[in-house]
């Protein structure tokens, strides 16, 4: 299933649609670590899609203690 999701983001990114983490263009090699979360518990989730500036953008989310 990531793969699948990962190669539908490659696909969308082919097409022209920009893919953000924490609003920066990464490698494609970077984007499995959208399925890992750190040691001390934080995560990427999708914070926004803009269709009129045709971006998906993945937020790191950090756990407080």
């Amino acid at each position: 299933m990531q793969e699948k999701y990962l190669s539908g983001l490659l696909r969308m990114r082919n097409k022209g649609t920009r893919i953000l983490f924490n609003g920066k263009e990464l490698p494609y090699e970077f984007w499995c670590r959208l399925f890992h979360k750190s040691s001390k518990g934080g995560f990427y989730k999708m914070d926004y899609c803009n269709r009129e500036f045709n971006e998906i953008n993945f937020k790191w989310i950090g756990v407080q203690n």
